[in-house]
């Protein structure tokens, strides 16, 4: 599939754009939305490019809607297991649902000591180092870096916890985090102070 750039013919694979996803490639992202919005002109064309991404399984709101960023809760998310060991599958579904609802980027932070307390820590280890996960630094608390990194972004934080020890965190909006029909799917909106 060929999406035209300025000037010049850029092809990006359906592959390639999952992995820009994952890896929260604004410049990629935005360039396939420019693309997109290029071909408005020819609804053949858009609606076949369209077509062809949305059946690779990408979401239709990250490549046409309006964008805001996401900073997700990762250990609080992966931890909402009722088994003793917390599941990586809830990360993906998490990002799934942000980018679903028009979130993106989509970061997802976790502790350090997440990776002792999953189902699948190799996997998670293999996540944080292609970059499709931050983790914090060992012995710091991963719920600094999640603000800093909402406020400097203006991202809605995902998270079940209220985050009421941060002062800083009073201000910003947050979405609970619901099991549907055993998946991870996006609640709603919550501010720290407020009860729910």
């Amino acid at each position: 599939m060929k999406l035209p750039r300025a000037r010049e013919k850029v092809s990006h694979t359906p592959a390639q754009i999952q992995t820009a996803l994952v890896h929260n490639d604004v410049t990629l992202i935005n360039s396939v939305r420019d693309s997109l919005a290029r071909l408005a002109n020819n609804k053949g064309k858009e609606r076949e490019t369209l077509q062809t991404l949305l059946a690779a399984g990408i979401p239709k709101t990250v490549l046409t809607g309006p964008l805001r960023p996401a900073v997700v809760d990762g250990s609080n998310i992966a931890n909402m297991s009722p088994q003793r060991k917390g599941r990586l599958i809830y990360l993906e579904q998490v990002r799934r649902a942000a980018w679903d609802e028009g979130y993106f980027p989509v970061i997802i932070i976790i502790d350090a000591s997440l990776p002792y307390q999953i189902d699948t820590p190799e996997a998670l280890f293999a996540m944080v180092e292609r970059g499709e996960i931050e983790m914090a630094p060992s012995g710091t608390s991963a719920d600094e870096r999640l603000i800093d990194t909402a406020l400097d972004l203006h991202a809605v934080i995902i998270t079940n916890d209220r985050l009421t020890d941060w002062p800083n965190a009073k201000e910003l909006e947050k979405r609970h985090v619901e099991f549907v029909n055993n998946v991870i799917c996006l609640g709603s909106f919550h501010r720290s102070w407020l009860p729910w």
